[in-house]
């Protein structure tokens, strides 16, 4: 039955030289049947009844184990040649395995045909391949119990049988069935483990190997085909392992080509969903602007991919500052402009027409002493970055008057002439916004971290997100309470009173700042909350002893009274009763001119005092217009004990983020407006 089987191989691959080299082969055979394949044994014992002269055909195993020096890799190709015979021996026998007791006698049968194969007469196989690894005894401990074709049969899923028996029966040398084959014995494999008829599924990779390459597939293991695609054999002839990588090249060449192919459409889907989706948002924004601009607007309307660019995709290294309801980068424009980008957070499409109506006439709002504003943008944003809106402002190298007032590390000290400067500068952009602004504007939001500095050191106000337009012939407006914690007004926090006088009440708060080098809020001990700056200084002054709370760092040669002008026009504006403070133009003449400051009138009690002597101080009665929300507005006037060295900007109701500004009041002021809305300003350093 061999010789036949053999002859038949020979007839189908229609060579003689093929016909000659079996026939030598079924001469060989015959021979060792004479003479004895296997070592000579004593009388009763087993011999091996695996036929080890079928690699002949295959010299591939002997020439890869001589090649390589690593033991593992010699190991891998000793067994792939032992896989072969013992799939021939299925095929003949319907066993995977010989009978028990053989292991011995065919590792030897084994390692004599290598040796006549071309290795030393001194290999010895059991030095890199020992022969338990072989599993060579036909056992129960094997692969859930299989020991034949039945066995198997019966333990295999119908459909994996199925499965293999479609795809491996063929011929495999065409690269694509030896892969629709492979496909199909992985999934046989796995199958056959995870069947618990035991706990033991040793070998089932191997028997896999043997029952496709003996028994389902036709041409058999012998077949070059089925040997290189199943047991990873070349054929002779075909260069040994180059054949086999070969096929493994063209076959991950094949994959690779599809994967680029499919890569290349699906990039040049997604670039043209987005080039889509920018000229939409690009022709929205158009609209938008067309529909909320005048035709003699200074507002500019920046695409996202240019703010992008300007900030390195918003950078951190170009972040300049943070705060609640966005970040502030610097940014090159195309043109080699700097600039200062603030892009806001958590934004929707909502609004949008508003935001970028309400820029328009900001940027209106001109000074030499206020922060322009350049444009705007409105953009999608797409699925990463979401829905975007950003300000472009003008770029103040010098940061703020915070960070050089009260640096966090050492730095240098503003010396008078500065400090004059700045607070002169400062006075003149508040007046613009009060008297020259059509309509007049409040800020509310005065304080050292929104007075920004240029090149030169002159004042410029930023930060007009709280700002609200107050309408010609209203005394005062009554809404929402906001800013920042020290430099609001107490008519203000308490009872939401704005009007221009609120601001003087800030500027005063910033002008003691500047003269005596303390914070709005001065802790004097830990055992006492903070009290307010104009309350610390106002018994020096009411003593004659100015000098003990001026800057000890400036060390200017000064006139004592420019130095107590100064002082005495900070208490003044920052008095406490709305009556007796100053308009900001009445302010800045005391600043600039040798007009006589009045006599300040005593103050009230500290505003750290309890609410019904801070009322009887005012002059207000406990009314109950102002009894449910008047200890949240006192928060505003000083913080509250437990957090006595917190400084950050606080409203009663939160602005909501990505709105700009809000809109003119009407002149029935009575009920509380919407909530102030989010800071528009770009900083050019940290802000609160």
């Amino acid at each position: 039955m061999k010789k036949s089987l053999l002859w038949n191989w020979g007839q189908g691959l229609g060579g003689w030289s093929v016909r000659v080299v079996l026939l030598l082969v079924v001469l060989a055979q015959g021979m060792s049947q004479v003479t004895g394949q296997s070592p000579p044994s004593s009388s009763g014992a087993i011999e091996c009844p695996l036929n080890f002269t079928v690699l002949d055909l295959y010299p591939y195993v002997a020439d890869n184990v001589k090649r390589v020096n690593a033991e593992d890799i010699q190991c891998t190709a000793a067994r792939a040649g032992l896989e072969m015979v013992l799939a021939v021996y299925l095929r003949e026998t319907g066993y995977f395995l010989p009978p028990s007791g053989s292991a011995d006698p065919c590792y030897a049968a084994y390692e004599v045909q290598l040796v006549k194969q071309g290795l030393p007469s001194t290999f010895n196989l059991s030095q890199i391949c020992p022969v338990q690894q072989f599993h060579l005894d036909r056992t129960d401990d094997i692969c859930q119990g299989v020991q034949n074709v039945s066995d198997w049969n019966a333990v295999v899923p119908v459909a994996q049988l199925t499965d293999v028996n479609a795809s491996c029966a063929g011929s495999l040398e065409n690269t694509a069935n030896c892969g629709v084959c492979s496909t199909a014995q992985t999934r046989m494999a796995s199958a056959v483990q995870s069947v618990r008829i035991t706990n033991n599924t040793m070998g089932c990779q191997n028997f896999t190997k043997a029952f496709v390459a003996g028994v389902v597939n036709i041409p058999g293991p012998l077949d070059p085909g089925t040997a290189l695609c199943i047991l990873y054999i070349s054929p002779p002839g075909d260069g040994g392992s180059n054949a086999h990588l070969a096929y493994i090249a063209l076959g991950v060449g094949a994959i690779l080509l599809l994967s680029l192919i499919g890569a290349a459409i699906m990039l040049w889907r997604y670039r043209r969903r987005q080039q889509e989706k920018k000229a939409a948002r690009q022709r929205r924004n158009m609209e938008l602007m067309e529909k909320t601009t005048k035709p003699n607007s200074t507002v500019f309307m920046y695409s996202l991919e240019d703010l992008k660019k300007a900030t390195g995709n918003f950078s951190n290294e170009n972040l300049l500052g943070t705060g609640g309801y966005g970040n502030v980068y610097k940014g090159t424009l195309a043109d080699g402009e700097v600039v200062a980008i603030k892009r806001f957070k958590n934004c929707s499409p909502a609004g949008d027409r508003d935001f970028v109506h309400e820029a328009e006439i900001i940027s209106s709002v001109r000074h030499k002493h206020l922060v322009a504003i350049r444009g705007c943008c409105v953009d999608g944003g797409g699925v990463l970055d979401g829905h975007q809106r950003l300000i472009v402002f003008d770029y103040m190298p010098n940061g703020s008057l915070q960070d050089h007032l009260f640096p966090k590390r050492g730095g240098p000290i503003l010396d008078w002439a500065l400090r004059t400067r700045i607070a002169i500068g400062t006075a003149k952009g508040l007046a613009y916004l009060h008297y020259d602004a059509l309509p007049s504007i409040i800020h509310r939001d005065i304080k050292p971290s929104n007075i920004l500095l240029d090149s030169e050191f002159n004042a410029r106000l930023a930060d007009f997100g709280l700002a609200k337009y107050s309408p010609e012939g209203v005394s005062h407006l009554t809404t929402k309470v906001a800013g920042t914690y020290g430099y609001v007004a107490p008519e203000y926090a308490l009872y939401g009173q704005l009007t221009d006088k609120s601001d003087v009440y800030s500027f005063g708060m910033v002008l003691l700042e500047l003269v005596t080098g303390r914070r709005a809020l001065v802790t004097t001990s830990d055992d006492h909350p903070p009290i307010l700056l104009s309350d610390y200084v106002w018994p020096f002054v009411k003593q004659g002893n100015w000098k003990s709370v001026i800057d000890p760092n400036v060390t200017d040669v000064v006139a004592d009274e420019v130095m107590e002008r100064f002082i005495l026009t900070g208490l003044l504006c920052a008095h406490p009763q709305v009556y007796y403070r100053p308009s900001i133009d009445q302010a800045l003449k005391m600043l600039e001119s040798d007009v006589a400051v009045p006599e300040i009138p005593d103050r009230p009690l500290p505003l750290t005092s309890n609410m019904a002597e801070i009322e009887a101080a005012l002059g207000h009665s406990a009314g109950s217009s102002y009894s449910s929300g008047s200890m949240s507005r006192r928060s505003l006037l000083v913080p509250p004990p437990k957090s006595p060295k917190s400084y950050q900007s606080l409203a009663e109701d939160e602005p909501s983020a990505c709105e700009l500004s809000t809109q003119p009041m009407t002149e029935n002021v009575s009920s509380p407006s919407k909530s102030p809305a989010q800071s528009s300003s770009a900083v050019a350093s940290k802000t609160s």
